[in-house]
């Protein structure tokens, strides 16, 4: 092993550019063991050293893992994580020689006191992954949101759009640029959206038969009421992607007549996909705001949540505020036409999103078609106009009698 710790490595062997940039300042001219080129370039010693604090830092030791067979009761054990050359290759971006002779190194340098009770933290036969961040700075930037919007200003002020641009992120800024979109229209998958609407009484009924567009479009603007993502008198479009999930939503019950349509899009829509918000690859450990960045969207992955879950009716007009805000953030400042977020009518549960700690090419995971029929939409501003970007298909139009409806519970502690 000792010849190991006689290597060079060359700059351009070492894919993550966060750490390039800070070995560059004690690179010198080396020939590279590994591409064989001369160039700029450090010790494996000095790369070890570097990138110790790192790897302590934001890794881990895996913890034992029970595993049960289909065919068995007898328990297996298996460690999380990878071995330490691959977290080496995928973190530094090396390959696999140079981790090799860095994976060396590490050990050789590991200082720690047996006699103490202390442990070596670099192992060949363990295996390591990322440690979990925790996102109280985001919680608590939240809680400064909610409460000034609900208890201080009532206004979009500068200070909570300020506080949004932290959390969600700034126009132009890496995190807003990272926002996941989901695109809607006429080219895309989702061409429809679906409205529903009481129909009390055969007037109503009539009513709504006789003027459908009028009906089942959005309020005209000063008469909206209050809703999760709209303030009172603010006109915006609420559907869902699928008929019954529309249904869910209104909140029917049993004998009650319901009237349902479809509305075609007649322009590419680009929504904010809550469902994805948790899909951002963290990025690098070597990144000197990796911390924050893995705080943030650590919080984001559990914002749809906070987005989508239930209000009991009476919590809804100061539960709502906060939402309200950043509907209007995210459309008036963001540019988005509306939100894509999980029904909580219909039994959708916001899942956590799959997060890439890979500093390589990133592809996020989508919603499968069964699983957006349990999604909503909401457009706000020029999106929710029928007529330009809306229309109602006449020949969808239908009622519906409520025969049944199912709830699911769960253990209420308290």
């Amino acid at each position: 092993m000792g010849c190991f710790f006689m290597c060079d490595i060359c700059l351009d062997c070492i894919g993550d550019t966060h750490l390039k940039e800070q070995l560059k300042e004690s690179a010198a001219q080396i020939e590279c063991t590994y591409c064989g080129e001369e160039s700029l370039g450090i010790s494996i010693e000095e790369l070890a050293r570097t990138v110790d604090g790192p790897l302590r830092d934001y890794c881990q030791i895996g913890e034992e893992e029970t595993h049960y067979s289909a065919d068995s009761d007898k328990a297996s054990y298996e460690q999380a994580g990878e071995n330490l050359n691959y977290i080496l290759q995928e973190e530094i971006e090396i390959d696999e020689p140079a981790a090799t002779a860095l994976e060396s190194k590490l050990m050789d340098m590991d200082d720690y006191r047996p006699q103490d009770g202390e442990e070596s933290f670099y192992e060949d036969n363990c295996n390591y992954h990322r440690r979990e961040l925790s996102s109280w700075v985001y919680q608590d930037k939240w809680r400064e949101y909610s409460h000034r919007i609900k208890h201080k200003r009532r206004f979009f002020d500068e200070d909570a759009k300020q506080l949004l641009a932290e959390i969600i992120g700034a126009p132009g800024t890496t995190a807003a640029l990272e926002l996941p979109c989901f695109l809607i229209g006429p080219q895309d998958p989702i061409t429809l959206l679906h409205r529903a609407r009481r129909a009390s009484g055969e007037g109503k009924t009539l009513e709504i038969k006789n003027d459908a567009v009028k009906q089942l479009g959005p309020p005209p603007s000063g008469s909206a009421s209050a809703g999760r993502m709209n303030a009172q008198g603010i006109s915006v479009f609420y559907a869902a992607l699928s008929k019954e999930t529309a249904l869910a939503e209104i909140r029917p019950s049993v004998g009650g007549v319901v009237a349902v349509a479809s509305f075609s899009i007649d322009r590419q829509l680009r929504l904010l996909d809550l469902s994805r918000l948790g899909e951002v690859p963290y990025g690098s450990i070597f990144d000197p705001e990796y911390d924050d960045r893995v705080s943030r969207l650590s919080f984001l992955e559990g914002f749809h949540h906070l987005i989508a879950r239930p209000i009991q009716p009476n919590h809804e007009p100061l539960e709502y505020l906060p939402t309200q805000a950043v509907a209007e953030y995210v459309v008036n400042i963001l540019d988005f036409d509306g939100i894509l977020y999980a029904s909580s009518q219909s039994g959708a549960v916001p899942r956590p999103g799959e997060s890439s700690h890979s500093n390589g090419s990133y592809y996020p995971s989508t919603l499968s078609s069964e699983e957006l029929k349990l999604y909503n939409v909401v457009l706000l501003g020029s999106a929710a106009e029928i007529g330009t970007t809306l229309n109602l298909i006449a020949d969808t139009v239908e009622f519906r009698t409520v025969s049944s409806i199912s709830y699911e519970s769960e253990e209420y502690y308290v």
